[in-house]
């Protein structure tokens, strides 16, 4: 039986132009996809499915995934398990690299790398990551609670560009709003950037202050750019933080 090969896959925000050409010619060249269901609908309207296994299945089933993934390229296929923005930034890649340490399996991985959400999201915002920042997500599906604002609470007092991952869910609203509050506390003029579905159907953008948010703007699909003491709005609506090299 011929060895088969794993690709873990990032595509993206969503749109297939931002998808890189490896990820492409990754999902063309396998023969089974795996993934979640509406990242893998994402591919299916893009045209790239056609005369593929598919196997997708929902939210907080990870790890069903990988095993499922794991055993079709142990099977000889050449397997894409998908994960949106970047696999390595909040995606699949960490737990399916662990799963087949665990179990001492030998296969040929590579990880191709996409355009996670927090660049996706800046890009459409003008340049607010041009100075240092710092990435946290707000679930706490796998990482306690207490230690994530106390990782929020050191980012927003060092200040750290924040971007804010994950940010709200149906069963996680208080979670924003404890960060909302901690937020106020520590910046409470702070610049605060929205972005909602960043290059897919209903994109939504909102540029306020943090007194200002509205908490029930904010989902799964949306990220939050908390800028810095030199985050600022520009004359024609962009936004940039400035880095300490002056104009001339």
């Amino acid at each position: 039986m011929r060895r088969g090969k794993l690709y873990i896959v990032g595509i993206g925000p969503g749109s297939l132009e931002y998808m890189t050409l490896r990820a492409l010619d990754a999902i063309r060249e396998s023969e089974v996809v795996v993934g979640y269901r509406r990242y893998v609908e994402l591919l299916r309207k893009a045209g790239l499915l056609e005369s593929k296994k598919v196997i997708s299945n929902d939210m907080g089933q990870e790890l069903e995934r990988v095993k499922i993934a794991v055993q079709e390229a142990l099977n000889g296929k050449i397997v894409s398990l998908v994960s949106s923005g970047d696999p390595v930034v909040y995606g699949v890649a960490e737990l399916a690299l662990r799963y087949i340490d665990r179990n001492n399996l030998d296969i040929n991985v590579e990880i191709v790398p996409g355009v996670t959400a927090a660049l996706a999201a800046s890009t459409l915002l003008g340049a607010p990551l041009s100075d240092d920042f710092a990435v946290i997500s707000l679930s706490d599906y796998n990482v306690p609670w207490s230690e994530i604002y106390r990782r929020l609470r050191a980012a927003l007092e060092s200040d750290f560009v924040v971007v804010l991952y994950n940010p709200s869910s149906s069963k996680r609203a208080q979670r924003l709003i404890e960060a909302l509050n901690l937020i106020r506390s520590i910046r409470p003029n702070a610049l605060v950037c929205i972005v909602r579905n960043a290059f897919r159907e209903n994109q939504m953008i909102v540029i306020t202050r943090v007194e200002s948010v509205d908490p029930s703007s904010i989902d799964m699909n949306t990220i939050v750019i908390i800028g810095s003491s030199r985050t600022e709005v520009l004359k024609s609506g962009l936004v940039v933080t400035r880095r300490s090299r002056r104009l001339s």
